[in-house]
């Protein structure tokens, strides 16, 4: 210590529990919080039907095994088109390079489909679009091995030797404290 004191010494059990508790916790509350799911709109300006729509949707660091799921519903049909909308989604790694494409997607007005891009080498990639028309889109995030359950579990799991440890601990001090009978 600064002061030239010392502390006293912390016991495992005393560790375990207080990291248990934070994993537990914290892991928690974040699975409240809805990063596997995302959504928006990609509508025209000034009530105008877009042609030939270029753009990235949104960029996502996934791991070997995750697959990403788009839904897409479509809202608004070109005027005096033989194909009412007309989609072509692509997955691109951050290296700009295209590794996955879903091209000739035609929807009419209120179709709703999707389409799954399964993912063979982690890291963080964007999903990108081409689009004649407006959609409504929703993208879920599936982890592999159930990624975000493993931290309560571990957490639970420390929590509850920690404080298990820290009862036996508390007994035999108590029976050491004892008069012998």
């Amino acid at each position: 210590m600064a002061g030239g004191g010392h502390a006293p010494a912390i016991s495992l059990h005393d560790v375990a529990t207080i990291i248990g508790a934070v994993l537990l916790f914290g892991s928690l509350s974040l699975m409240f919080i809805p990063v596997t799911h995302d959504a928006g709109a990609i509508e025209g300006e000034n009530g105008e039907v877009q042609r030939n729509v270029r753009g990235e949707l949104l960029s996502i660091d996934v791991a070997k095994g995750d697959s990403i799921r788009l839904e897409f519903k479509g809202t608004k049909c070109l005027p005096e088109s033989t194909s009412c909308i007309h989609a072509k989604f692509s997955l691109v790694n951050e290296d700009g390079d295209t590794v996955q494409t879903y091209d000739d997607i035609i929807l009419e007005e209120g179709d709703e489909n999707g389409v799954t891009f399964d993912i063979e080498e982690g890291g963080t990639y964007s999903i990108a679009y081409e689009l004649d028309g407006e959609l409504e889109w929703s993208i879920y995030l599936e982890r592999r091995w159930m990624q975000p359950f493993l931290m309560p579990i571990i957490g639970a799991a420390l929590l509850g030797w920690g404080v298990w440890q820290g009862m036996q601990h508390k007994r035999l001090e108590d029976e050491s404290q004892e008069p012998p009978k």
